[in-house]
């Protein structure tokens, strides 16, 4: 197996060094120790540059060592690239949920996103998605809801952080 710089982390050695552990057959299960480990450290050195990230890449890679035979024959890319687009649509799913907005105007919006934009600027579809919402029904589901003048505001800033927080550092590759 080849080094890696300390200072940078890449994502695609991770799951290069896992793909060696699916196995092509069913008999190609036994897991190398060593290897085990050199996984388990990169990423542990991913997590403290992007723990989102890292911690679905922890997921798949613990399914894997406890169940290689049902990832046989699978690449490693295309199991991280589902597990990240289930974790996106997870999010919004929980913010729509919590802001009554339209799933398919957020949706939008996120895959649309772009991070070079000045936050003082709006983003593709945010308008659009402002306009779905529904502030009686976020009312009434809400235990403590922000006042309707504060509301339109409120969602431009949880999308933000929702974006920032948690979507944006999965696309990070």
């Amino acid at each position: 197996m080849t080094q890696v710089s300390g200072e940078t982390i890449n994502h695609n050695y991770i799951l290069n060094l896992i793909q060696v552990f699916i196995p092509n057959h069913y008999e190609d299960t036994e897991l190398n120790l060593k290897a085990r480990s050199e996984v388990g450290q990169y990423i542990e050195k991913l997590e403290l540059k992007n723990p989102q990230l890292a911690s679905l890449m922890v997921e798949l890679w613990e399914d894997i060592q406890k169940k290689p035979n049902t990832y046989i024959g699978k690449h490693i890319t295309h199991l991280l690239d589902e597990l990240i687009y289930k974790t996106e649509k997870e999010r919004m799913e929980n913010f729509v949920a919590t802001w009554q907005v339209s799933f398919d105007s957020l949706n939008f919006l996120v895959k649309n996103w772009r991070s070079n934009l000045d936050a003082s600027k709006k983003q593709n579809g945010e308008d659009a998605m402002i306009k779905t919402s529904d502030y009686v029904a976020y009312r009434t589901i809400t235990e403590n809801p922000v006042s309707k003048l504060k509301y339109h505001r409120s969602i431009r800033e949880a999308v933000y952080e929702m974006m920032i927080e948690e979507i944006l550092p999965l696309r990070e590759r």
